[in-house]
């Protein structure tokens, strides 16, 4: 039985048969039961997402500015890897608008506070604090994204944005097997009512 037919100068050719769309159907399934097994030890290794995160994390890490006694990382809009670390913040922290800059600060706290007008509390030692800083038109000029006066080594590290931004290719890769599944599932049924 013909399942598509077009015609042609002698008469109809058959496109597909059943036979046909059986097979499509079933090598369709197989190409998705590798991609839902291989999603989730792959994704986060091979994953653009967190590629360019890393290297925005990386270009963060890069003092851009000295102000004597601090330093400053910076990755502005636009960048490689900003707009994944404005995704993983954004993730993770409420955000008062459109991001401009991403900044890691690093220093002694008085410095910090006084070069950069932050009023950041008590601070042991040599410090550093993740901030962002705002567009023009959001009434906030910036927010202090991680800071932990008691634990520099922590901030120094960049280990919360780095888990977050661990979080977000997962739940990327959750996405790709949620979705796979599903797709699956039509193709099985399709498979098991036709055929």
């Amino acid at each position: 039985m013909s399942f598509l037919t077009v015609p042609n100068g002698t008469g109809t050719s058959q496109i597909f048969t059943w036979t046909n769309l059986e097979l499509v159907l079933t090598l369709c399934q197989v190409g998705l039961t590798a991609l839902i097994g291989l999603t989730a030890p792959l994704h986060p290794r091979f994953s653009r997402y967190k590629n360019q995160a890393i290297e925005g994390i990386n270009t963060l890490e890069q003092p851009v500015f000295d102000f004597g006694s601090i330093r400053v990382g910076v990755v502005e809009s636009g960048e490689r890897g900003f707009e994944e670390l404005e995704d993983a913040i954004s993730s993770h922290y409420p955000l008062s608008g459109p991001v401009r800059r991403v900044k890691v600060a690093l220093g002694h706290p008085e410095s910090i506070k006084n070069q950069l007008d932050m009023e950041l509390g008590a601070m042991v030692g040599p410090n550093a604090v993740v901030f962002v800083e705002y567009d023009e038109d959001v009434e906030r000029e910036r927010d202090i994204i991680t800071f932990h006066p008691f634990d520099p080594a922590q901030t120094l590290k960049l280990t919360e944005l780095r888990r977050w931004v661990q979080s977000r290719t997962q739940d990327r890769g959750h996405a790709i097997i949620v979705a796979s599944t599903l797709l699956w599932t039509v193709v099985s049924m399709t498979i098991a009512v036709w055929f």
